[in-house]
């Protein structure tokens, strides 16, 4: 197997400076600090500057007058991301507040396109969807708001204690939870799940849930379970899904997915038949593609097209069409 690069969303430059977390007074200071940059997210939509061609996270300083014109946050809660390009990083949750302009009908479906901006933020920032515009935003970036979203949905949905139900308190900056009743302490939580290139001799096996864009089809995926290993879930998840036996399973790369927590690992395996038996409950379809068929649909996006760029699944398929994999 060749060197393929890294997928989106592995970018190491962020210095994610756990020490600082250990220190909530060194928090304070940090947060007041001139040169701090802010940005913010709102429903789990993120902020983007759109001033130039390709959109970049969009920042704020703590003497922008946004923060003295919106009453919804308290900007001394920020939560502390860590240093890129020496700057330190904080996120702002502004999901109170309520945009009487907008349909928000799509809010949080698999595909929304759609925009809001707040009168008192800079022209030309607006919240997106980051998976809506993962082809365009830069590798820096994209790990930045991978951070900022897992860390956001771990926090909305983490508000109370797993061992006795007792109220949780946020503490190291956003990175962990207190018990306000049992002093246990909480981390963020990340899913593992495999994800499969299956191939044999010229063709590839790509599948697709019903809940997907029309005609988007991708590799096979699935959630490991606890005493699995990740060659023990590819051939378990294929099976299940597909009815194929797989063989010669290797580790390819990973990717953190935050939509809303998972980590993807990214696997090569070979299918030992063609014969194909859908689990209707899991896919609404799964076909095999040979490599003519899918450097069509890359280029042309036809009746069907393979994942979205960014996902490690297109990834692994471009990969494979480079024969790297």
């Amino acid at each position: 197997m060749k060197a393929i690069g890294n997928p989106l969303f592995s970018d190491k430059s962020l210095d994610r400076a756990t020490k600082v977390r250990e220190s909530a007074s060194e928090i304070r200071q940090t947060l007041q600090l001139p040169k701090t940059k802010h940005t913010l997210i709102w429903r789990g939509k993120l902020l983007f500057d759109f001033s130039d061609r390709k959109p970049k996270i969009g920042y704020l300083k703590k003497i922008d007058k946004f923060w003295a014109e919106f009453p919804h946050t308290n900007f001394s809660q920020g939560n502390f991301l860590g240093y890129s390009d020496k700057a330190p990083i904080f996120y702002h949750d502004i999901s109170s507040w309520e945009d009487p302009n907008k349909d928000l009908s799509k809010l949080n479906s698999f595909l929304d396109e759609s925009e809001q901006s707040h009168p008192s933020l800079p022209e030309n920032y607006f919240f997106r969807d980051l998976r809506s515009i993962l082809s365009v935003v830069s590798e820096q970036d994209a790990s930045i708001l991978a951070s900022i979203k897992g860390i956001y949905e771990w926090n909305i949905n983490h508000k109370f204690c797993t061992i006795c139900g007792g109220k949780v308190i946020t503490i190291k900056g956003g990175w962990e939870k207190l018990c306000s009743t049992c002093n246990s302490k909480h981390f963020p939580r990340t899913d593992p799940v495999v994800i499969m290139l299956i191939c044999r001799k010229n063709q590839t096996l790509l599948g697709r849930s019903k809940a997907w864009p029309e005609g988007m089809f991708s590799c096979l995926a699935g959630f490991m379970e606890p005493g699995e290993s990740i060659e023990m879930t590819v051939g378990r998840e294929t099976f299940e899904e597909v009815g194929i036996r797989v063989k010669n399973i290797k580790y390819v790369t990973s990717q953190p997915w935050p939509f809303p927590s998972s980590l993807m690992l990214g696997c090569y395996a070979k299918a030992e038949s063609y014969n194909l038996t859908i689990d209707k409950t899991e896919l609404e379809d799964a076909r095999w593609f040979s490599k003519e068929e899918t450097y069509r649909a890359i280029n042309n996006k036809e009746l069907w097209w393979p994942a979205r760029k960014g996902s490690i699944a297109r990834f692994m398929i471009e990969a494979w069409l480079d024969s790297k994999i």
